[in-house]
């Protein structure tokens, strides 16, 4: 999914803060293939790269998911479930919470640092309900395609199937839902793939492009 290696929101803090304040800013530097973990004794931290390339890797109950590409001017804060792996030499600013207090007076710089939590926040929340429901949409389809295939009775105009249950029912059955699959079904059908013909029978338009809709 292309989202998944997107750059978040940056800004030059040059073209906001004074020399002398960016002079009295800490710098980090990390080299390639560093990892840096979130340590909750060091308080909320916030970085802002200076130069260099890293990655945003979440991860949760032994899985891993790579969300944001890091360069130039990107800000990030650290949380728990997250790490920040750098794929070349970078040198990053750091920011604690005793550094918020007196760069917040900058109106400018606290505006700009707020609009990308925000719009960081909004990336990360269409993500999470793009991979709910493309899970959801293949659940779907592999279900529809399985009774189909097995007792699905061939029309003129396509496959009729009966899912012999209704939208609740099917949420539990797939473990979605039931909000989530009525989504599905209404983009299936609106994509020419699917007619609902009553409760809980369906039309396959087209089953060779429902099948493509896995891939």
């Amino acid at each position: 999914m292309n989202s998944c290696r997107i750059k978040p929101e940056s800004f030059d803090i040059k073209n906001i803060l004074s020399p002398e304040t960016i002079d009295s800013l800490k710098i980090k530097t990390f080299q390639k293939g560093n990892i840096l973990y979130y340590n909750p004794s060091l308080g909320i931290q916030l970085f802002i790269f200076k130069n260099g390339r890293a990655k945003v890797v979440f991860f949760d109950d032994g899985e891993s998911f790579t969300l944001y590409n890091l360069g130039a001017n990107s800000i990030f804060v650290l949380e728990e479930n997250s790490t920040i792996e750098f794929s070349s030499e970078s040198e990053l600013y750091v920011l604690d919470a005793k550094v918020f207090s007196r760069l917040f007076e900058n109106v400018q710089f606290s505006n700009l640092i707020l609009a990308s939590m925000v719009k960081s926040l909004e990336i990360e929340r269409g993500i999470i309900k793009t991979l709910v429901f493309n899970d959801c949409k293949k659940r779907v389809i592999s279900f529809m395609l399985d009774i189909a295939n097995t007792v699905g009775s061939k029309q003129d105009n396509g496959i009729l199937i009966d899912l012999t249950m209704n939208i609740g029912e099917l949420s539990d059955f797939i473990a979605s839902k039931r909000q989530t699959i009525s989504a599905v079904l209404h983009v299936l059908m609106e994509d020419g793939l699917l007619d609902k013909i009553d409760y809980t029978k369906y039309l396959i338009k087209d089953i060779v492009a429902l099948k493509r809709e896995l891939a």
